[in-house]
């Protein structure tokens, strides 16, 4: 006999019970944190820049830290360059900063920052404006 079986449906009604006897026994579910605005870059020398960046509009779980992301020009993919950790003194922070090091002379970069909570990571900001490190033109 031949028996054919759909995993999606499974899956779902498998997905609703679980959420179902979770949410009897008091476990709370989290939305992931909104998008953030684009970075600014503040300030620059040959081999840094200073990011501002603003936290989403957002009022789920608190915010545990941000993924800060560059992109050179030259490059297809972006490279996490760091995290920043949201204390709770930061945590009702309007604006935010990380300094991205290690910028090759000549180059040019676009950055970018993500969100991150309990329940994971958020959409990625839209890029900030590029911006040339080594030569101040």
């Amino acid at each position: 006999m031949c028996v054919t079986v759909n995993f999606g449906c499974i899956y779902k009604y498998l997905y609703t019970v679980l959420r179902t006897v979770m949410h009897t026994v008091g476990v709370v579910f989290h939305n992931v944190p909104g998008q953030p605005e684009p970075p600014t870059v503040t300030r620059r020398t040959r081999h840094e820049a200073e990011l501002t960046f603003h936290p989403p509009d957002y009022s789920g779980s608190a915010i545990q830290w941000y993924i800060v992301e560059m992109k050179a020009k030259s490059e297809p993919m972006w490279i996490v360059v760091g995290r920043h950790h949201t204390y709770s003194a930061q945590r009702s922070a309007k604006k935010l900063e990380y300094v991205a090091t290690g910028l090759h002379k000549k180059s040019e970069y676009t950055f970018r920052v993500t969100a991150v909570n309990a329940a994971g990571s958020g959409e990625p900001s839209e890029p900030s404006i590029p911006s040339k490190y080594g030569e101040f033109a």
